[in-house]
């Protein structure tokens, strides 16, 4: 308790008369001990005041503080800042309230989409007490990240990590439409692999992606999986994809959209094999490597570790060998290594595995750092670094670290 009250302390330093703050508490009851207030100089005053008042108590009513949180960004009146979100702080499970998972996250998904203005929710799970799959879930559900806060001193850089991410948002609300070209109708899309949400509007030949918010230096990737015809002018450049992306701009405060079209100059038939894109092979790596988190999860959670460990190591092998000497290879792997270390004993799991292969997997699964351990960043250094960008850097230097 007292290393959160020191985060939000500095976090209400950082923050400019600009934003508005909101603190709800939650154990047997849920109260806001602040209302949406301007952080200027009396604002911050009024939230420090309201912050010393928190205190440990009773039970995790947790449904009824992220509802509320929510509430409060949904009642909001007059001009409304651009970028809202929820920072929702844990370190136990649910035991009031909405306690199935799949009901709040559900709850959850229905209340985000239903909001006027779009609205994120990062979650921060400290401890071994605390529900990884409940708050990744919510997370998914609310376009946020989810934060495994090993220890007490995670707490202030997760919420650094988070804060410079959110001061750095430069388009919202992303809606991707990707379509076979209007003069390919022999080309299908078997597949576009994502970990975004995904609608086959068409089969075979029209899908949407929710994205939601981007930060600047940010990049979001999908593999697509065709079916190509046959080509009888292999010199000339074939269009075979459609994409239209839909967009709110932060900076303009506009709705903005674009559209763009994938094309390729194919090879004759006997033509050797060129080279393996790089880039192609870094992301089919990044998948495999959450993909592989995730399956490593679900034996682990039945009790098979062995297995579960197998499943991370293979998985490294094969990343080490289509990327050899790749940085990005080595940002995969080691956090395939730093998962497999925590899954020893069944405790170990339980305690910190469980929970680092939900925030792995999240992370990789939409290419954004949420990175708060300093055992990570000794053994993990190169890991630690991705998609991390300027401001996040920034915001972890001002609340002390490198």
């Amino acid at each position: 308790m007292a290393t959160l009250h020191k985060t939000v302390q500095l976090m209400i330093e950082q923050l400019q008369a600009i934003d508005r703050l909101s603190l709800v508490a939650y154990d047997d009851r849920v109260e806001r001990t602040l209302e949406l207030t301007a952080m200027d100089t009396k604002g911050k005053e009024a939230a420090l005041a309201a912050l010393a008042t928190i205190r440990d108590r009773g039970c995790t009513n947790l449904s009824g503080g992220l509802l509320e949180g929510l509430s409060v960004l949904e009642e909001r009146v007059g001009p409304k800042n651009e970028v809202s979100s929820v920072l929702l702080l844990t370190d136990g499970l649910a035991n009031r309230g909405i306690t199935s998972q799949d009901q709040l996250i559900d709850v959850t998904d229905k209340k985000v989409k239903g909001m006027q203005n779009p609205t994120s929710v990062y979650t921060f799970g400290y401890g071994v007490d605390h529900n990884s799959e409940l708050l990744n879930g919510i997370a998914k559900a609310a376009n946020g990240s989810y934060y495994f806060m090993r220890t007490t001193d995670s707490i202030m850089e997760a919420f650094a990590d988070c804060m410079g991410g959110l001061m750095s948002v430069v388009a919202q609300n992303i809606k991707m439409h990707v379509e076979v070209a209007d003069n390919a109708s022999d080309v299908s899309i078997h597949d576009i692999f994502t970990s975004f949400d995904k609608t086959v509007v068409t089969p075979g030949k029209r899908y949407k992606v929710a994205i939601g918010d981007i930060f600047s230096e940010e990049q979001k990737d999908l593999l697509l999986d065709l079916k190509l015809p046959a080509c009888d002018n292999p010199d000339e450049e074939q269009v075979l994809i459609k994409v239209h992306v839909k967009y709110f701009n932060v900076m303009t405060a506009e709705d903005e959209e674009c559209t763009s079209t994938m094309s390729l100059r194919r090879s004759a038939k006997d033509t050797p094999n060129g080279a393996l894109s790089q880039r192609v092979a870094e992301q089919r790596a990044r998948l495999d490597t959450r993909r592989a988190m995730d399956e490593a999860q679900q034996q682990a959670d039945m009790g098979n570790l062995e297995l579960a460990r197998l499943r991370l190591h293979r998985c490294e092998v094969q990343v080490q060998a289509v990327g050899a000497g790749q940085t990005w290879a080595r940002g995969y792997t080691e956090d395939l290594k730093l998962c497999q270390r925590n899954m020893g004993s069944s405790s170990q799991y339980r305690s910190v595995g469980k929970n680092r292969l939900a925030s792995k997997s999240r992370k990789h699964g939409i290419q954004r750092a949420n990175h708060c351990d300093r055992e990570e960043a000794d053994l993990a250094e190169t890991s630690s670094a991705m998609y991390m960008n300027c401001q996040k850097r920034q915001m972890k230097g001002m609340f002390g670290f490198k």
